[in-house]
């Protein structure tokens, strides 16, 4: 009877033991798959918002590049198909900026803000040289678009625009580093949790 009862103990206690090595390893199973699933989640997040935020300042530049030719080549020549040119992309401009601003982190919107803020101001100065264009006048056209305070705006819209694309790719890396590190914890998690699941078996 005492035997009996010695196996009855021996054998709850093994299954106890079972129980707690199958609780730990799926917990261990549970905790690694969350942490791949949140870290490839908002590595997958972050990193598509700041890669496109970065394809609209290199198409920033390019835009306000081809507004500007535009604007200079409507003094220069007189010729209304540069202004058409220049009427069909200053809304790509203007739609860019909208979404750079919607995407760009808190600590981007400053250098976003002085975009606009230069291109609004860029936008009135080419648009007083095509009235000044119409009415004959190209000399002060050319002056305007040449003068001291259009380039001043347009260096002002390099910088910011420079200081989005350097601080977007320093987002990036940071990023990566983190999903990278986030991973390494993950499988870390799973190598523990497969002895720990083994063991719970045998």
């Amino acid at each position: 009877m005492a035997n009996a009862q010695v196996q009855v103990k021996t054998q709850a206690t093994l299954v106890n033991r079972i129980s707690a090595f199958v609780f730990i390893s799926l917990g261990f199973t549970g905790i690694a798959a969350i942490t791949s699933w949140l870290s490839y989640r908002g590595f997958q997040e972050v990193v598509t918002s700041q890669f496109r935020l970065s394809q609209l300042s290199q198409k920033i530049i390019y835009i306000d590049e081809v507004l500007t030719m535009s604007a200079r080549m409507v003094a220069f020549t007189g010729d209304p198909s540069w202004q058409k040119r220049y009427q069909e992309f200053d809304p790509q401009l203007v739609s860019a900026l909208e979404e750079a601003q919607k995407l760009a982190p808190a600590f981007f919107r400053e250098q976003v803000a002085k975009t606009e803020s230069a291109n609004t101001r860029l936008v009135a100065l080419e648009q007083q040289a095509f009235e000044l264009t119409k009415r004959g006048n190209r000399q002060a056209a050319i002056a305007i678009l040449f003068g001291k305070e259009y380039e001043e705006l347009k260096q002002t819209y390099s910088q910011s625009i420079t200081a989005t694309l350097q601080a977007t790719e320093r987002v990036i890396t940071d990023n990566l580093n983190s999903a990278a590190t986030q991973t390494l914890v993950a499988l870390i998690l799973s190598v523990i949790a497969f002895p720990v699941l083994l063991g719970s078996w045998l």
